[in-house]
């Protein structure tokens, strides 16, 4: 691999314009935060909807355990 072929390669990884390179570390970035709130958001969704239904289950397992004790 001569001098020239490795400095092709480089300039064709490396942007050539240090903002593209800004934008697309940016970019991905922004993808990354978003993608990180949208799993926040539904894995919190996800338990806040099951809390309800686990509730009922134990309320209805009490109320069954009292009527049996009268």
């Amino acid at each position: 691999m001569s001098l020239e072929t490795g400095a092709t390669v480089t300039a064709s990884i490396v942007p050539s314009d240090p903002t593209m390179g800004v934008a697309a570390f940016a970019s991905v970035a922004l993808a990354l935060i978003v993608g990180a709130m949208l799993f926040l958001t539904l894995t919190s969704t996800a338990s806040v909807s099951d809390a309800p239904r686990a509730s009922t289950t134990n309320s209805n397992a009490s109320a069954k355990a009292a009527e049996t004790d009268d």
